[in-house]
């Protein structure tokens, strides 16, 4: 489920990638002390590093923000299992140093990715952790907003919720001491019993429907700018790009492209015009492509050139008849007039 873009998870490992970068010099001599040494070494490094400094910024994760020691646990986990044995001894050495700067006495956050030593626990505790802070936006665009899902979407929501009733299942034993247990009691103390079973998909599209009727969205979005600026709204100037920066910079006027113009003129009305035809020939264009529509215009077209082909032949057989009447009537007058000799010839 990590290629799943819109997911909150994904987007918070990338931030927790990208935000906090800090230790570059001592990040950098990981390339000394190991061969063929490749950069995302490097970055997870300093990442680690940002993350611990800034610990008390890491305030994206929802309603799940007091368990930021465990995402930013699992975090460094996931990228350990990328690297061989070497590669993890070293950048664990490096993680345990920066952790003692950041919290010694482990009193903020303890350094628990150490004790992920059964790599099945830990994906399944990742999991969990992972579908409690999806939880919100899942429900939001699938239950009550009744938006569709993709097929990824349906397949994450029923693993995740299978995954969550075999917790249950297991974690009820007194003997079950999987860390997933501990996840799953994090997570009964934030929703209650069994809401995070009630996601379900009522329609199911694939992901290339789906990125076409986000393509619709954003057309229909602009087309409604556009028709509130051609009623005399402000217009919303575009930023200025990096040429125009640094004009401004110097006291000079930013470059004007020759397309902008005011509110007020008749290209607005134009471009309202424009813009839904184009949005319906792409529609089109892609359902000719992509869906049904193709071989069912084929069908309808083939349909009417095979009535237009009768009706064709059809005229051509009533004028042939009309052709073959006439004829037989000027041959009988022709007979007649070759029967009638007058007297007065012989």
């Amino acid at each position: 489920y990590d290629n799943i873009e819109h997911l909150t998870s994904v987007r918070v490992y990338k931030q927790l990638d990208n935000m906090f970068l800090d230790k570059s010099e001592e990040c950098s001599k990981l390339e000394s002390e190991l061969t063929n040494v490749n950069t995302d070494i490097i970055l997870f490094c300093m990442s680690v590093a940002g993350n611990l400094t800034n610990y008390d910024k890491l305030n994206f994760f929802d309603s799940l923000n007091e368990y930021r020691c465990k995402y930013l646990n699992l975090w460094i986990k996931s990228h350990l299992l990328k690297y061989n044995n070497t590669e993890q001894a070293l950048v664990i050495s490096k993680c345990l140093s920066f952790w003692d700067e950041f919290d010694k006495n482990r009193d903020k956050c303890n350094s628990e990715f150490l004790n992920y030593t059964n790599e099945d626990d830990y994906t399944k505790t990742k999991y969990l952790y992972d579908y409690a802070l999806n939880y919100r936006m899942l429900d939001y665009y699938f239950v009550q907003k009744k938006d569709r899902c993709t097929k990824e979407d349906d397949i994450y929501i029923k693993k995740s919720i299978d995954l969550y009733k075999e917790a249950e299942l297991y974690c009820k034993n007194p003997n079950g001491h999987k860390k997933y247990c501990g996840a799953l009691n994090d997570i009964k103390n934030e929703y209650s019993q069994g809401q995070l079973l009630k996601i379900t998909c009522n329609e199911i599209i694939t992901t290339e429907t789906a990125n076409i009727l986000n393509e619709i969205s954003t057309l229909r979005e602009e087309n409604a700018q556009l028709k509130r600026s051609s009623k005399g709204e402000k217009c919303e100037i575009p930023p200025l790009q990096d040429k125009d920066s640094e004009r401004c910079s110097q006291g000079l006027p930013p470059l004007v492209s020759p397309q902008v113009e005011s509110c007020d003129s008749g290209s607005h009305t134009v471009i309202t015009v424009v813009v839904p035809i184009v949005s319906i020939v792409f529609v089109l264009l892609v359902l000719y492509k992509f869906s049904s529509f193709r071989p069912w215009l084929l069908s309808k077209l083939n349909r009417k050139n095979i009535l237009e082909h009768n009706i064709n032949e059809e005229e051509l057989h009533e004028a042939s008849e009309n052709m073959f009447h006439y004829n037989s009537i000027h041959l009988q007058e022709d007979d007649h007039r070759i029967g009638y000799v007058p007297m007065e010839n012989i």
